[in-house]
């Protein structure tokens, strides 16, 4: 079985069901310090499995609908 991890994903599509921290943070395009960052914080959800931490699609959709929208006073 394929890891899907390390599937190449040229349409920037989210896979099923929950990333892991590098998958989450290359579809977000973020850092992993800024990732465990907002996880730290409480505004982002994450669960682990053994030693490795992941986050669930719903989770990541959440933390994304709640980050704060740019206004045109913040291009200026």
């Amino acid at each position: 079985m394929e890891n899907p991890d390390s599937i190449e994903n040229p349409n920037n599509v989210a896979p099923v069901g929950a990333f892991s921290i590098e998958a989450f943070c290359e579809f977000y395009g973020i850092g992993r310090t800024h990732a465990f960052g907002e996880i730290k914080a409480g505004r982002l959800r994450a669960r682990k499995s053994g030693r490795r931490t992941i986050v669930l699609r719903s989770d990541a959709e959440a933390w994304a609908q709640a980050l704060p929208e740019r206004t045109a006073a913040d291009a200026a």
